[in-house]
Parts: C-alpha cells; structure tokens; sequence
C-alpha cells in the first residue's frame, strides 16, 4: 500500500465521518474493506520478498 493511496483513503473517511445518510455509511464500509485488503497485499509482497532473499542466501 502506497503512502498515497493510504491518505487517500483516510482523507476520504475523514470527510465522511461527519455526514449519516445510508449511502455514506456503505461508503465508509468499502473505504475499510479497501484499507484491509491494502494492508494484506503489503504482507503478501513482504512475505514474498522474504522467501526470494531466503532462495538466493540458500543458493549461495
């Protein structure tokens, strides 16, 4: 997750927050779920990258 699309994000629910119609709460909802699933794809590519630098120290 980018540094951009993270403050994007936050910017947006922020502006959000102080608004309650149903459409603005659905909103909020996927801003989360965006949030999460930018979180966990950061992991995955950590995770990813881990095992390549353990495949090249064990080839050495």
């Amino acid at each position: 997750m980018s540094l951009k699309e993270s403050m994007r994000v936050h910017e947006e629910l922020l502006n959000l927050a102080f608004a309650e119609e149903e459409a603005v709460i659905h909103r909020i909802k996927v801003l989360e779920d965006e949030l999460k699933l930018l979180g966990a794809s950061k992991k995955c590519k950590r995770a990813l990258e881990d095992l390549q630098n353990k495949a090249l120290e064990a080839a050495q």
